[in-house]
This record gives structure tokens, C-alpha cells and sequence, in this order.
């Protein structure tokens, strides 16, 4: 060990090329066919499973993810350019009438992020009044008794019950009640517009996003949901829920390709026993006039039926790993030293001729306890200034108590 001095002390630093010596194995070349056969089919079948199935069939190299971004729904087709007709039938059984809808009123509400609701039919009851009145649906004297709503009296006049609620109830307004149904084949012809957005990562880049725009009609949407007549859910409506698939686990689409196109896919969700789709609306004002009587609170109240459509948009994209393009890499670097140990395995233990090839593999060591007992030895003489060539024998190692021979002169 070198040494060096420090404030006039002596310090030994270990050597450096024994502290950073490197290690490394010696291998041995076995001039045979069968274990190179063996060993180079290895090599062949590691670069046609990492390079050509892993990276270039599977792809491997690529990392893929999935987004959901969002749909805002409107109509395409111009609101004053179209007239929806419409078929108006009174609750007391009064006489038809024609009646028309612009897409004004169609449409409602008139935005909505992921949705829009298309108006097939409006069961409507005008200008009702809190105050008493009788409920056409049930007779007396099977009136129930809960204050304030239910007296379990008999309406003046008639044999219902009486009620104190908004008057006339609902659908038994008389002319003030009616049932519009629009014209179906004229809801098909309108065109709807699907603004699509979506976001590959929206954690990292926010402001990088794909933005599409798709144009269906209702009845193309319908018919995709398996709905080929559109007079079948005018009564009652429907549900229809819509996605945009940019990209699908078959093809995925590139994170980076700002053009991919995305595949529209139509399913009906309403099921018995709720099928269909309806809500209520409700408006509320005072009567034009200036005596009190007739400036109360009224409503005109409305049941309206139709075509719920929600939409979304979501992919499944792909994009360049560089820590799946290393991990492949590094497998078939694992795999290429497997190759030395299937070699092996063949030849030492799968072979007939297995018995030279451990032969020359493996090398026999000297015993090391003799090796030990020789330095021993070598030491004891040093330490007695024995000049003569036969090593002198430890006592310390005699077993049985025997007794050291004498040297001869």
C-alpha cells in the first residue's frame, strides 16, 4: 500500500487498482455443432420475438391511454327555416285541430353541455287557479281526508271528490287541456351538429386538444339505435345515448394526429318498465286585470314528451414510450444471456456425451485445507530457522495424540 504523509504522519491509502479491479467471467469454446446449434437458434428466436413480434407486430414501443372529452349538441338545420306541423287533440274530446312548432320550441332547453331534447309530443293544461275544485278521477264517497289538499268532501254539484289545488287539475281542463303531438316524419329531417372536444392529457397540456365537428339527422340517429320508424316513440319518447369514439382498442388514434376522425355509435337506454323520456314545465303569472279577483297567480303547466339524446366523446390513443421502448430493449438483453444458460443445460445435463463437456467446464481446485496447512507449516519453520526442505508437522493437527518424527541430520 502507498504511503503518504499528513502533518508529518504517516497514512496508507489501499491501491487503486486492487480497490477498482474488475471482475469478469472467462468463458470456454466448445468446438461442437450441437451446443453452438443450440445456442445460435436461441439468438435467432430472442431477435424475431423482441424485434419483429414485440416491436414491430405488437407495436410494443407505444403507450396508450384513454380520455373522455365533451359533446355540446345544437341544431344544424336554421330555426326560421323549417316549421314543425303539428296534430292537437282536446282531453274533453272536442274536435282536432292543426297546429304549428317553430324549432324555438322545439328545442329546450336551448344549450346544454353533452345533450340536447327534441319535442315529440306536449300534453298542456292553461290558466289554472289555486282554489277548490273537483278531481274527475275519483267519486264520492271513496274521498281521502288530509287537510289542507283533501277535505273528503263531495264537489257542489257533481259526484267527485273535492280538492284544493291548482284548477283546473291537470288534464281535465276541458278546451283549457290538449294533447299535441308533432309531426314525426318532419322531427326526422332535422339535422343536428356535435361539437366534439377531447384532451389527451389534460394534467399536463391543457391547451392541447382535438376539435371535431359532426353532423347527423334525428332519423339516421334513431335508425343507428334501432328505432326505424320514428311515429313508434312519438307518444312516449326515448332515450338515445350517443358516443364519439376517436380511436378503438383494435386502431388506436395517434395522440399527435389532430385529424382522426371519430366513429359515432348510437344505443337505446330506456327499458321497460320506464320506457321513454318526459319532464314537466311549469310557467307561472297574474291575470291582466285590475280588480283583485282576477289578478291571482296562475299557471300553465305542461307535460312534454320526446327524444333525449346525450352525447360524449372519448379515445383511445397511442404514443411513443421512450420507457416501453427501454423495457423492451432490456428483455431481449435478459433473454440473450438466457440463451447461455439453455446452452448449458444442453450440454452438461441433455447430452450424450455430457461427461466430456463437464470435464472441461468445470476445473478442480486444490483442497484448501491442505493449502492451509502448508502455510501453517511454512511459518512454523520460519519461526525455528529450519533449513531443510521437508516441512516441519503441526502438533496443533495431529489427531490421536501420535507423535512427531524425528528429522534426520
Amino acid at each position: 500500500m502507498p504511503l503518504i504523509r499528513v502533518f508529518g504522519r504517516g497514512i496508507r491509502i489501499p491501491d487503486l487498482d486492487r480497490l477498482f479491479c474488475y471482475d469478469t467471467p472467462k468463458l470456454l469454446r466448445v468446438i461442437d455443432f450441437k451446443p453452438g446449434l443450440v445456442y445460435r437458434a436461441g439468438i435467432v428466436f430472442v431477435c424475431l420475438y423482441c424485434f419483429g413480434f414485440a416491436l414491430v407486430v405488437n407495436q410494443m414501443f407505444l403507450e396508450y391511454t384513454d380520455a373522455v372529452g365533451t359533446a355540446l349538441v345544437s341544431m344544424a338545420t336554421p330555426p326560421d327555416s323549417k316549421v314543425i306541423q303539428t296534430t292537437v287533440k282536446p282531453l274533453d274530446g272536442g274536435a282536432t285541430a292543426a297546429g304549428a312548432w317553430d324549432l324555438y320550441d322545439i328545442v329546450y332547453p336551448p344549450t346544454e353541455v353533452g345533450g340536447i331534447f327534441i319535442t315529440t309530443r306536449s300534453v298542456e293544461t292553461t290558466g289554472q287557479v289555486m282554489k277548490e275544485c273537483a278531481n274527475k278521477e275519483s267519486k264520492f264517497p271513496a274521498c281521502p281526508k288530509k287537510l289542507p289538499i283533501y277535505p273528503g268532501l263531495k264537489y257542489p254539484g257533481t259526484e267527485h271528490c273535492m280538492e284544493y289545488t291548482w284548477c283546473p287539475k291537470f288534464g281535465q281542463g276541458g278546451e283549457a287541456s290538449t294533447d299535441e303531438v308533432l309531426d314525426g316524419k318532419g322531427l326526422g329531417e332535422l339535422e343536428l351538429e356535435f361539437n366534439l372536444f377531447l384532451n389527451w392529457f389534460p394534467h399536463s397540456t391543457p391547451e392541447t386538444y382535438i376539435a371535431q365537428t359532426k353532423k347527423a339527422t334525428v332519423k339516421d340517429i334513431l335508425k343507428q339505435a334501432g328505432i326505424k320508424d320514428i311515429s313508434t316513440i312519438t307518444e312516449t319518447g326515448c332515450i338515445i345515448y350517443a358516443t364519439f369514439n376517436f380511436g378503438t382498442a383494435s386502431k388506436a388514434c395517434g395522440t399527435g394526429d389532430a385529424n382522426c376522425e371519430p366513429v359515432m355509435k348510437v344505443m337505446r337506454i330506456d327499458e321497460e318498465p320506464s320506457v321513454g323520456f318526459k319532464y314537466r314545465r311549469t310557467h307561472y303569472y297574474r291575470g291582466n286585470s285590475t280588480t283583485s279577483a282576477k289578478a291571482k297567480e296562475m299557471r300553465d303547466m305542461a307535460r312534454t314528451f320526446g327524444i333525449r339524446i346525450i352525447a360524449t366523446a372519448v379515445g383511445h390513443g397511442e404514443t411513443f414510450s421512450i420507457t416501453a421502448c427501454t423495457l423492451q430493449v432490456a428483455s431481449a438483453l435478459s433473454m440473450w444471456q438466457l440463451v447461455y444458460f439453455v446452452a448449458d443445460i444442453f450440454t452438461v445435463w441433455l447430452n450424450l456425451r455430457m461427461m466430456e463437456y463437464t470435464a472441461f467446464k468445470y476445473a478442480k481446485t486444490p483442497d484448501f485445507g491442505d493449502l492451509k496447512e502448508a502455510e501453517e507449516a511454512k511459518k512454523i519453520d520460519a519461526q525455528a530457522n529450519k533449513k531443510t526442505k521437508r516441512p516441519r508437522r503441526n502438533r496443533a493437527r495431529l489427531l490421536g495424540g501420535g507423535e512427531e518424527e524425528e528429522e534426520e541430520p
